[in-house]
């Protein structure tokens, strides 16, 4: 009777480490954790240290418990924890991470009123120049209206606010837009509020007029009452819009760009008018309006020049083909020689600006 009890435990312990072998080869975890459920319901789980004398070690997160083989239900192998699991996902969640956000828009009015040079009193004789051209502007011919145009623009910044505070209803437009020539030209970067002032009236009497009723045709087609119809309407001014984007674009300087980096951001983001779209003419804009971002005289700083590409970097790696054509015409432009390729992922140009950005800041 005794032989066989003896015989009975060796056979159970036998068997016992056999299962714990078994469990051991078949884990894929480098480090074995085991679940041990005992005779008295409790279950212990942790890393298997070892069997000896018919007693199982097992390490859990409180410390090493001894247990009786003989006072063990049941061992079940669990998977532990990865070690290198949450490394990788960091790695990932970090790689994630190097994106390239949208910073905040910048109010070109703001900009503006803080950089923009002090405006000089015209003395008496300037003054009642500048109201006679402005006044005469519209019944003046052609001619006229260049040599006026002319004068204006020789009075530089003191005619901007005579400029700016004529023709603004919605059937001076044609005027406004020939008169603003005055404060276009290179190295003039502080007529971009005109031109956003302009250009924002040109849109809002564009939108007007693609909803007007139609109208009966005239009876007499003579020049003396002839009038548009609604679609040539439309086209002129969709064709005026992209005048004042033109003057824009050839006045260079940091507030000129934001304003044209603003408008075709949101024209090939959307559901723009075809009239108004010319991805060729626009990518060649951006790319004059920052040619001249070397030149004190038009207005760049470098932190313009790093708000600009702040700006663009969102936007080159957009999934809309145009979008990042027109931003990558204004980074040819404002980057360093040395930068990544082109085609480099995303995470590697933002490790890259990273490093730029704060060297171009403080001068290096």
């Amino acid at each position: 009777m005794y032989e066989t009890l003896a015989s009975h435990s060796i056979m159970k312990t036998f068997t016992f480490l056999a299962a714990v072998v078994l469990i051991l080869c078949g884990t894929q975890t480098s480090a074995a954790d085991l679940q041990a459920k005992t005779t008295d319901g409790q279950v212990v789980q942790g890393e298997y240290l070892g069997t000896e004398n018919n007693v199982v070690r097992i390490k859990t997160s409180y410390g090493i418990v001894s247990i009786p083989s003989k006072n063990i239900v049941s061992l079940v192998a669990v998977n532990s924890p990865d070690k290198s699991a949450p490394a990788t996902q960091d790695a990932n969640a970090n790689l994630d991470a190097l994106v390239f956000k949208e910073p905040l828009n910048v109010t070109l009015t703001s900009l503006l009123a803080a950089r923009m040079p002090s405006i000089p009193e015209p003395d008496g004789r300037s003054r009642i120049e500048l109201f006679r051209c402005i006044r005469n502007f519209s019944d003046s011919s052609d001619n006229s209206r260049q040599r006026i145009v002319r004068i204006l623009g020789n009075y530089g910044l003191m005619a901007y606010p005579f400029i700016e505070g004529t023709h603004n209803a919605p059937n001076d437009l044609d005027d406004k837009v020939e008169l603003i020539q005055a404060v276009a030209g290179p190295r003039r970067p502080y007529g971009a509020q005109i031109f956003a002032a302009t250009h924002a009236n040109a849109m809002s009497e564009l939108s007007r007029t693609a909803y007007l009723p139609p109208q009966l045709p005239y009876e007499v087609a003579t020049r003396g009452n002839y009038a548009p119809t609604r679609e040539e309407r439309i086209k002129t001014i969709a064709r005026e819009i992209r005048i004042i984007e033109g003057y824009a674009a050839a006045s260079g300087g940091p507030f000129n760009a934001l304003f044209l980096l603003n408008i075709y951001k949101s024209r090939y983001n959307g559901d723009a008018d075809v009239l108004l779209k010319n991805i060729a003419t626009d990518r060649a804009r951006l790319a004059v309006v920052a040619t001249d971002y070397k030149s004190p005289a038009s207005g760049w700083t470098t932190p313009d020049r790093v708000l600009v590409i702040d700006m663009s970097f969102p936007l080159y790696f957009r999934d809309n083909e145009d979008i990042q054509n027109l931003a990558q015409e204004l980074l040819k432009k404002l980057l360093p020689d040395k930068h990544p390729a082109w085609d480099a992922p995303q995470a590697e140009w933002f490790q890259w600006w990273s490093k730029q950005r704060g060297e171009l800041l403080k001068g290096k």
